[in-house]
């Protein structure tokens, strides 16, 4: 513990800063509603946060949007399936198989996160809603108000105050890799006419990574940027 904050940057003692403000105003605000479970929106602050600002918003809304069809989903099941709890959990269970095959037919796309989403809410909130049939409206109702509060407050928190950039971390990474790595002491006027050629792809700002004023200008590509798209996806992953 001590080696991991010794080798800890200024910008991760902000990160973890900014994190736990986040998840105290989600409280704050959860207690001031009156809702019923809050520890949800604070939890759900510590799961969408990201280093990138990019990241967090990408994460925040495909959680929000696989939270909401989870929801609807278990509310179909309430009111198709109330008085017959076998069919209710069959229909839950194929529900929740639906998801993980959509979650690993994407594999690392940010879309996968949906599925995940959708089928493990759809278990929550159906559950309780199926032995209280008359107040699953409200459970329902409770759980995407503090699912999308944690959001609310994370990514407000993490855009507004010192935003880090991916495309900013990615020019150095890669001038610091050609430098080092490929272009060496020979030519370092080559510099920054190279970083040009490997700036983030298309489907990287579709995903929410890179803004997109750092659009390719060329069509090249390296294994490099590759491996580079990969790990940022197992990271947002995570």
């Amino acid at each position: 513990m001590l080696q991991t904050l010794r080798q800890s940057t200024w910008r991760d003692g902000m990160f973890s800063l900014k994190t736990f403000i986040a998840a105290m105003l989600a409280l704050f605000i959860a207690f001031r509603l009156n809702l019923s479970q809050p520890s949800w929106s604070v939890t759900t602050v510590y799961i969408v946060s990201q280093p990138f600002s990019g990241m967090v918003l990408a994460k925040s809304l495909y959680r929000m949007l696989g939270t909401s069809i989870g929801a609807v989903m278990s509310l179909v099941f309430v009111a198709l399936f109330s008085n017959t709890p076998e069919l209710f959990c069959l229909a839950l269970a194929l529900w929740i198989g639906l998801g993980t095959f959509v979650t690993i037919y994407l594999r690392d796309a940010p879309q996968a996160y949906v599925g995940m989403l959708s089928g493990y809410s759809a278990a929550i909130i159906g559950l309780p809603a199926a032995l209280a049939p008359e107040q699953a409206f409200d459970i329902a109702v409770a759980r995407c108000l503090e699912i999308m509060l944690g959001i609310a407050c994370g990514a407000l928190m993490h855009h507004v105050v010192l935003p880090r950039r991916a495309g900013d971390a990615l020019r150095k990474a890669l001038q610091a890799m050609l430098q080092h790595g490929v272009v060496g002491r020979a030519r370092p006027r080559a510099l920054p006419i190279a970083a040009r050629f490997f700036r983030p792809s298309w489907r990287w700002i579709r995903c929410g990574y890179f803004p997109r004023s750092i659009r390719p200008r060329s069509g090249r590509s390296t294994s490099s940027s590759a491996s580079f798209k990969a790990s940022c996806c197992r990271c947002w992953r995570r």
